[in-house]
């Protein structure tokens, strides 16, 4: 079956519609970015071979073409004798024997912006193998009778319909009706929760400050958190937000987190530029319809991207990373002693706009020129004090006493007009 598949999914490629094309290969982007983040989370498994389980496919034909590829139910290893079923939403790429996949959002994948995609989930929740009575399952179809085959090959050619935007039916009459059945009645259904996440992947900061927040994501109950050993030993803790440290000398939650706790990341203050990452775990339940990428996923290189087509309970890690750079250390300057003013007070002017009066009495109550005047040259303006204070006394002085001969001779000669008149 897997060769007739390779073969299949070849031929599809040439076919597909234009449109699917155009989604698949412009999605595709936000798969790379979200595999090479460094970080995983949720569940990982490996690709069986070969893939597509024993009794639980059948031809579909795509475009009309004569039927020759096999859709059904595919399985991922999680752990010996452990596996996972699901189908495929990814039409144009084939399955490479014995990669290694990883539990995704559906941002990660070509569903991202697909219109329909919470109608793939509906499927999944609405057919086989979430619904295992075949009796039913064909009655609602109106089908007379459905095996694992027909089941299986009529749920995948429903779900490529959506996700891939293709003319999907099985070759069975029987199947066909229930595909049929499944894209009539498909409604949009929300994606499900990721099994265990710690978001952001990654923090960063100064030493001594909290890093964060971190939050615990988990589709179960007690999450178990650590940080790496050589952190602890080197003194970084988890805390809350408080700044309440939460780890012991190991590094260990001294209690397990619950899905929405909110984790801080704290090195020493004095510590120098580091990392740390921080590993959860739990064993909790992996949902139906969580989206599954190959591990270093790029556009043009990866494994067929599935879908989970019931819900399992997995063991299932996620990590993420912090780091900080060392904390600046600020320093004061040493104050420097200041000169003590004198208490002897001068007689000079020490400003033009405010000086204080000359300790020498004037002899009249002429105006004196303000020493702050700019002169007429241009040059600098007098600021006050220095060599040039006995000079400008004795100007002031002898402007004062042409000042009152001037009044003199003016009071002479008003008098001596009066007379004349």
């Amino acid at each position: 079956m897997f060769h007739m598949q390779r073969r299949g999914i070849s031929r599809i490629a040439t076919v597909m519609l234009a449109s699917s094309v155009v989604v698949g290969s412009g999605l595709a982007l936000a798969g790379a970015a979200a595999a090479d983040t460094g970080t995983g989370s949720g569940a990982v498994a490996t690709l069986h071979e070969p893939e597509l389980i024993a009794g639980m496919s059948g031809p579909i034909s795509i475009n009309g073409d004569s039927g020759d590829t096999a859709g059904g139910l595919i399985q991922l290893d999680t752990a010996p004798g452990k596996f996972l079923e699901t189908y495929c939403i990814d039409l144009g790429h084939e399955t490479k024997p014995h990669s290694k996949y990883q539990e995704a959002d559906w941002k990660a994948t070509s569903l991202d912006t697909n219109p329909n995609k919470g109608k793939v989930l509906w499927i999944l929740q609405n057919s086989y193998p979430h619904i295992s009575d075949l009796g039913a399952l064909a009655k609602e179809a109106g089908a007379g009778s459905l095996d694992t085959g027909q089941a299986a090959a009529a749920t995948q050619a429903a779900i490529w319909h959506f996700s891939d935007n293709v003319n999907a039916a099985p070759t069975d009459s029987q199947a066909k009706l229930l595909t049929d059945y499944l894209i009539a009645h498909a409604t949009s259904v929300t994606e499900p929760a990721p099994s265990l996440s710690l978001t952001p992947d990654t923090v960063s900061g100064a030493a001594g400050a909290g890093l964060g927040p971190i939050t615990v994501n988990s589709s179960g109950g007690q999450v178990d958190v650590a940080l790496d050993s050589s952190s602890a030993k080197a003194g970084v803790v988890l805390t809350d937000k408080s700044g309440t440290v939460l780890t012991g000398a190991d590094g260990k939650l001294l209690k397990p987190a619950k899905s929405n706790d909110q984790l801080f990341v704290k090195a020493p203050a004095a510590a120098a530029a580091g990392k740390a990452t921080i590993n959860a775990s739990s064993t909790t339940a992996v949902e139906l319809g969580r989206a599954f990428i190959s591990l270093n996923y790029t556009p043009s290189n990866h494994s067929q991207t599935l879908i989970l087509a019931g819900s399992s309970t997995e063991t299932v890690q996620a990590t993420a990373g912090a780091s900080w750079t060392a904390a600046v250390t600020s320093t004061s300057p040493t104050p420097t002693p200041s000169t003590k003013p004198s208490s002897t007070p001068s007689a000079t002017p020490t400003t033009g706009a405010s000086a204080t009066p000359s300790s020498t009495p004037s002899h009249s109550a002429a105006p004196v020129p303000s020493a702050s005047s700019t002169p007429a040259s241009g040059g600098l303006a007098f600021t006050g004090g220095g060599s040039q204070a006995p000079m400008i006394a004795g100007i002031a002085g002898a402007l004062v006493l042409a000042g009152g001969g001037a009044v003199f001779a003016m009071r002479r000669r008003g008098r001596h007009g009066r007379t004349a008149a």
